[in-house]
């Protein structure tokens, strides 16, 4: 009788749906002194839903498992947006440049939570053959995503130091799900960087850009002791995350949910490089081709 109460069968399964309408118009109506200007601009709909469902010990409460797949994702938000974009050619073969291109766009997206403005605007600029410089600043919104809202809950053993007890191991129980309060994310982006194509290598192609962004109520999760050193400081929005576990000594509950933070920052460099050769060059009637490609990131900082 033990071993049947402290074992069993637990299920979960989860049903995502999305269902997308969109337009999207795009071509090169007129021209300038420097060329075609290029546009595009559409619509688009879309849903998307999740459901399921769980064993049923498990539905009746959480808490009768000691460990499980947790409870299934449950709800559905809509978006809907329009946008325009342009590139409109400033310049090209003329004694300063051999071409400039600015780059540009906007949105306006409607979220359940809200309406919202993005946009975008760039600029290339190529002095020389093989030299391109190229930059873009932009306004950017994340919705938070069926999981960020709706996940079930999941329970997980666990434990914390605490900081009222000269900071003691103390029992946990984490209750991890989704936060149907948050709020969408709005980000700011900043990139500058250079593209070298020299002629003498034709097919060598390297990059180097710097990137920054910025993003205010960035959605992410605390883990149990932040939370638990956030309430000790004073933190009110931490301490209602903290229950005492029902039935229980000096064991608690612990809700751990996506938040909107105050802050999330980084910066760095991206470089990319590559190559591409004909196998003929290597190996008579080979065939085919070979691309040779190269990433990195430097982080210079992140902070959330």
């Amino acid at each position: 009788a033990a071993i049947d109460y402290v074992t069993g069968d637990p299920y979960r399964k989860d049903v995502y749906k999305q269902n997308v309408f969109s337009i999207n118009i795009a071509g090169e109506p007129f021209d300038i002194w420097a060329g075609p200007v290029s546009v595009a601009f559409g619509a688009e709909h879309r849903t998307e839903s999740a459901n399921g469902y769980a064993d049923a010990i498990t539905t009746a409460s959480p808490g009768n498992w000691d460990t499980t797949g947790g409870l299934p994702t449950i709800g559905d938000y809509k978006v809907s947006d329009v946008y325009f974009e342009t590139v409109v050619p400033l310049a090209r073969d003329v004694s300063w440049a051999k071409s400039l291109n600015l780059n540009a766009a906007v949105r306006a997206v409607k979220y359940d939570t809200g309406t919202f403005g993005t946009w975008k605007i760039g600029a290339e600029y190529a002095p020389i053959d093989g030299l391109r410089i190229r930059g873009i600043v932009s306004r950017d919104v994340r919705e938070a995503n069926l999981a960020d809202r709706y996940a079930g809950v999941f329970q997980a053993q666990s434990s914390f130091q605490d900081p009222n007890n000269n900071g003691a191991s103390t029992t946990a129980r984490s209750l991890a799900s989704g936060n149907p309060n948050l709020d969408p994310e709005i980000g700011k982006t900043y990139s500058a960087g250079v593209v070298l194509q020299p002629a003498f290598l034709p097919s060598f192609n390297a990059s180097v850009d710097f990137y920054k962004v910025d993003v205010s109520g960035a959605i992410g999760s605390l883990t149990i002791q932040q939370i638990v050193n956030l309430c000790y400081s004073g933190n009110q929005d931490a301490c209602p995350l903290i229950v005492a576990t029902p039935g229980a000594t000096n064991q608690y509950d612990v809700y751990v949910q996506p938040l909107n933070l105050a802050c999330e920052s980084t910066k760095g460099l991206d470089f990319e490089a590559s190559y591409r050769f004909k196998m003929d060059d290597v190996l008579t009637d080979a065939g085919g081709a070979v691309t040779i490609r190269a990433l990195a990131t430097h982080y210079i900082s992140y902070t959330v």
